[in-house]
C-alpha cells in the first residue's frame, strides 16, 4: 500500500494530465499499520469522481459490463448446481437463485 503522500502525488499527477482515477478499495480495511490508509479518492476533488462516473455510465460500458457479468454469474450458478449433487446425498436441496452471486 502507498503512503498518504504517495497517494496525494498520484492524484496530482493524474489530475495534471486530465486522467480520471478509478480506485478499488476492496482491501483498504486489511491494513497492517496503526491507522487505516486514506483512500486516494479522498485526496481528489469530488468533481473528478462525478465526471468519471458520468462518462462511464453514459458510454454504455457499464451496461455491457453488466451483461457479461450476468452471463458469467448465471453460468457459474448452473455449473455449481450441477456439481453439488455429486458429492452430497440426494436429500440435499439446492436453491435456484434468480440473480446475485450466491446459491
Amino acid at each position: 500500500m502507498m503512503t498518504d503522500k504517495q497517494r496525494k502525488n498520484r492524484v496530482n499527477l493524474l489530475e495534471g494530465h486530465d486522467i480520471p482515477l478509478i480506485e478499488d478499495e476492496v482491501y483498504t480495511d486489511l491494513y497492517f499499520t496503526e491507522k487505516r490508509p486514506v483512500p486516494t479518492q479522498s485526496c481528489s476533488t469530488p468533481m473528478l469522481q462525478q465526471w468519471t462516473l458520468t462518462n462511464y455510465l453514459m458510454s454504455g460500458e457499464y451496461d455491457r459490463h453488466l451483461q457479461v457479468l450476468r452471463k458469467t454469474l448465471r453460468y457459474n450458478c448452473e455449473r455449481m448446481r450441477a456439481l453439488i449433487p455429486v458429492p452430497f446425498p440426494k436429500e440435499v436441496c439446492i436453491s435456484q437463485p434468480q440473480g446475485g452471486s450466491v446459491l
